[in-house]
């Protein structure tokens, strides 16, 4: 599960100067805490590559840069009532919602950290442990608003398990163009391992590596 995340004002910057390159105006960021449905800042394919993937390989992967897109967070359900966030990375393949943004509508949501709340609804805040920006793996689809995303998700590793049995899909800089432009990749990627990350207890007001 993934329900909340953080950004800050530098995020756009440090994004561009993590990737060597990212197309199209950067947005203006509103620093603080993203919830579902609020339009933020988000990774996907520059429109002039749209049907391109066939042409996609190592060694045109430095060309095929993503592109800056604000979306709103969540999937409208088919009852019109609440929104899907998330996705399950195992199943998003063979799910109906999400079979056919996989295959052709992968997006990359830029993060400094993310929240999960454990069994006694404390909150936990998780972040690279060399400060990096978090790449979480996303989907995107068609509205007649604009497009809309959601964050995959995947099972915790056995560290953060009894704390929380979900974590966002975390990426490298290294993965976001192959996510996002290399079908095959793409697949490889649904299995990819977190990086370390820190946690941070609010009442404990002190840091713990994972």
């Amino acid at each position: 599960m993934c329900a909340r995340y953080y950004i800050d004002d530098f995020l756009v910057k440090k994004v561009e100067d993590e990737l060597d390159k990212v197309e199209g105006q950067a947005p203006s960021v509103r620093s603080g805490d993203m919830h579902p449905s609020e339009n933020v800042p988000v990774l996907a394919e520059d429109p002039s590559y749209r049907g391109e993937h066939s042409r996609f390989s190592s060694e045109n992967m430095h060309d095929m840069a993503p592109c800056w897109e604000l979306m709103d967070w969540g999937f409208p359900t088919s009852n019109g009532k609440g929104l899907i966030i998330n996705g399950r990375s195992e199943t998003v393949r063979e799910k109906y919602t999400f079979r056919d943004c996989f295959l052709n509508r992968r997006c990359v949501v830029p993060a400094h950290a993310f929240y999960e709340w454990d069994g006694r609804k404390e909150k936990i805040t998780f972040s690279r442990e060399d400060d990096a920006v978090l790449y979480l793996a996303g989907l995107f689809q068609d509205s007649l608003q604009g497009h809309r995303f959601v964050i995959l998700t995947a099972q915790a590793p056995e560290e953060i398990y009894h704390i929380h049995e979900r974590i966002p899909l975390i990426f490298g800089k290294e993965d976001v163009s192959a996510w996002i432009y290399d079908d095959s990749a793409a697949e490889g990627l649904l299995r990819v391992q977190p990086p370390r990350l820190r946690l941070y207890r609010e009442y404990e007001q002190q840091r713990f590596s994972l």
